[in-house]
């Protein structure tokens, strides 16, 4: 990180960098994603940053709870990789797009159809969205 740079795009390099971080802790990540557990590696990610975004002007406080937000988004996709879906347990029947597209057409369409899901894309566009309502509340 740079320290020149803006808060937004410090917080924005740190929250990239903290699923590589969380997955070089495997297996024990998934408990550091749904509990308020802190290892030496997860530590080191928030301090370093929590030390940047001070110095870009932040207070404390303020960059402790965004780096609390943002982690709490980032972390979601990552417990997505190794949890199962709701009602996945037992046998469930598969169901087929047509039906889907009678239940409820519109989206179904765009979903089956032009829409492209990139998790990548996915969570650049959240995080974005995270960052810049932030910076909007402070001012």
């Amino acid at each position: 990180m740079d320290a020149a740079q803006p808060w937004t795009e410090l917080a924005a390099v740190a929250m990239r960098r903290f699923p590589e971080t969380l997955r070089r802790t495997r297996p024990r990540w998934p408990i550091v994603g749904t509990r308020p557990a802190i290892t030496p590696a997860v530590l080191k990610v928030f301090d370093t940053s929590l030390g940047f975004l001070t110095a870009a002007g932040l207070q404390p406080d303020e960059a402790i709870a965004l780096m609390n937000c943002l982690a709490a988004f980032t972390i979601r996709p990552l417990l997505a990789d190794v949890s199962d879906p709701v009602g996945r347990q037992g046998r469930h029947r598969r169901i087929s797009s047509r039906s889907v597209r009678r239940a409820v057409p519109p989206s179904a369409r765009r979903l089956t159809g032009s829409y492209l899901y990139d998790p990548n894309d996915q969570f650049e566009q959240g995080l974005s969205a995270l960052i810049c309502g932030w910076s909007v509340r402070r001012s």
